[in-house]
């Protein structure tokens, strides 16, 4: 088991961060982590660790999802908790597409995606996967790759009900379909109105911002500048916290080209 403490701070922390409160999450995320410390107890320790890692990652600040997994891959091994090493090697496989590795990047994850499915496990944890290793696929050129995973993430959310990253998966093939070799602008765009709508509906500013940023990105290249940046300013205008944060300086840099 694991202490509950520490699981709800953490969930406060993710649920903060969705809701777009990036300071308020990360110091939930920081009383998650220092109450576990606190404990002498390794198994809510592994817990902690992981959580905290996902949560940097949320934020996009990969040396500490690095020092995060590698403290957590050390103490598991160390304690023999091999069910909990899962989302680790995942977040190693992130790691690695970061710094340029690509290939092996996604070895790792899709390896991990499709154990937990085999386990028949679902939820938000295997729709942010399916985020992360579609974008991969995008980033390594993969575009039929990724487009497939996505789609059976969609049609898997209709099993579910697990709807937490649901604008994220649209989101990230709205990308990928701009990445084909004749790019799908009209069914592309289509994606970026779902994940708006989703995403607002849901009141997730977090997942918005990102979805407004990659729409303003395809009006900016439709010539439709007066959009995009009317787009992007409401939602960046929205927030009161988090501008040291990666989302939140892309979305001012590119509000600073629209102008």
């Amino acid at each position: 088991g694991h202490d509950p403490g520490v699981c709800c701070a953490y969930h406060a922390a993710e649920v903060l961060w969705l809701l777009g409160y990036p300071d308020q999450a990360l110091c939930r995320s920081e009383d998650s982590l220092s109450l576990a410390r606190g404990l002498s107890h390794p198994s809510t320790m592994s817990f902690a660790l992981s959580f905290a890692a996902w949560f940097h990652q949320y934020r996009g600040e990969r040396q500490a999802v690095q020092a995060l997994v590698d403290e957590g891959v050390t103490l598991a091994t160390e304690q023999g908790f091999s069910g909990r090493r899962g989302q680790a090697p995942f977040l190693r496989g992130w790691l690695l597409v970061e710094d340029g590795h690509e290939q092996a990047g996604i070895a790792e994850m899709s390896k991990i995606l499709a154990t937990d499915r085999t386990r028949g496990w679902s939820g938000r944890w295997t729709a942010h996967y399916v985020t992360l290793l579609a974008d991969a696929y995008r980033k390594s050129g993969q575009t039929i790759a990724g487009l497939r995973v996505v789609t059976e993430e969609l049609d898997r959310v209709h099993i579910s009900g697990a709807r937490s990253y649901h604008a994220a998966v649209h989101r990230v093939k709205g990308e990928l379909l701009l990445t084909q070799d004749a790019p799908d602008e009209q069914e592309a765009e289509a994606c970026f109105q779902n994940a708006l709508k989703i995403s607002r509906s849901q009141s997730a500013k977090s997942l918005e911002l990102r979805a407004a940023m990659s729409m303003s990105r395809l009006w900016q290249r439709q010539g439709k500048k007066a959009e995009a940046q009317r787009l992007l300013a409401e939602i960046y205008g929205w927030f009161t916290e988090g501008f040291d944060t990666a989302d939140l300086k892309a979305a001012k840099a590119l509000l600073d080209e629209l102008v």
